[in-house]
């Protein structure tokens, strides 16, 4: 008998980590100086599982084993990422640049092996999904300039057979790129264009359709809603906030539900609504 990974599931499929080891003790972004107090553990459960309720409606959800006593170990998002255009089953594992993260890569390795993937380390600084999205085919969009080594680009094209698209993260409140893109679709794209230097866009545009956030948007956030979504099918999961009115309206236009959780605990961590979903899939 021919056994599966869950990424041949026609299913969405993902990964979350319970957040039994979350904290805020080391600053390890910009977006966290503003919060001195630490976590309310009852408050970030009570949030975690009313997102993970919400994911698990229309979706398979694995949940990463708590191993060891990693502040960030809840935002699989950086720990690797599932590469749809391998012949075999294949992980590309995080090489952490943040220290307080160092050493999940061995939790996720393990794990991503037992259910049979094959796993690839990146022998360069790289951050996982939040780092490189899939668009279709070989084709992925990657940055570089924050958590991101643009070395890891070019071993990825030389190694994987990756068409990567690199764009350059500036803003140290931009530290991965899912502060600022979200593959929507196999064809278009929601990006913060503001953020991206205009040859960076017409690059981007070989590739995508790109439905632009407005500059007010992006600025007024800086943890931006619009793009930290997750898809399930045809709803957008977002983070909610005060005024949910423009994201709705904006998805809906493109014909989407869109469906807001309040997680605000966990922007203690400088963390949203995407960081704490890894996929294991891409059923769009």
């Amino acid at each position: 008998m021919r056994i599966y990974s869950p990424s041949h599931l026609i299913t969405p499929t993902f990964l979350m980590n319970f957040p039994f080891t979350v904290s805020n003790d080391y600053k390890n972004n910009v977006l966290m100086d503003k919060f001195k107090e630490p976590y309310d553990y009852d408050r970030a459960f009570s949030q975690f599982l009313d997102l993970y309720h919400e994911v698990s409606k229309d979706s398979l959800v694995y949940v990463l084993p708590s191993e060891g006593s990693y502040q960030d170990q809840v935002y699989v998002a950086n720990l690797g990422a599932y590469l749809p255009h391998m012949l075999f089953d294949t992980v590309l594992l995080a090489n952490f640049k943040s220290p307080p993260r160092v050493g999940e890569e061995i939790v996720g390795n393990k794990f991503f092996e037992s259910m049979g993937y094959e796993v690839i380390k990146c022998p360069y600084h790289w951050e996982g999904e939040a780092d490189l999205k899939y668009v279709r085919d070989n084709i992925y969009v990657a940055p570089y300039g924050q958590r991101t080594d643009i070395k890891s680009h070019e071993w990825m094209r030389q190694n994987l057979n990756m068409n990567v698209i690199s764009v350059k993260l500036k803003d140290p409140k931009v530290y991965h790129l899912d502060c600022a893109y979200f593959q929507l679709t196999d064809t278009k794209a929601v990006v913060s264009t503001c953020l991206f230097e205009p040859e960076e866009i017409k690059e981007l545009e070989k590739y995508v359709e790109i439905l632009d956030i407005p500059e007010k948007e992006v600025y007024d956030n800086m943890l931006c809603p619009w793009t930290n979504v997750v898809r399930v099918n045809n709803k957008i999961l977002y983070s909610g906030r005060k005024d949910p009115k423009s994201i709705e309206e904006f998805y809906a236009k493109h014909g989407f539900e869109t469906v807001g959780i309040t997680i605000n605990e966990f922007e203690k961590s400088g963390a949203d609504l995407s960081c704490m979903i890894m996929h294991f899939n891409y059923i769009r």
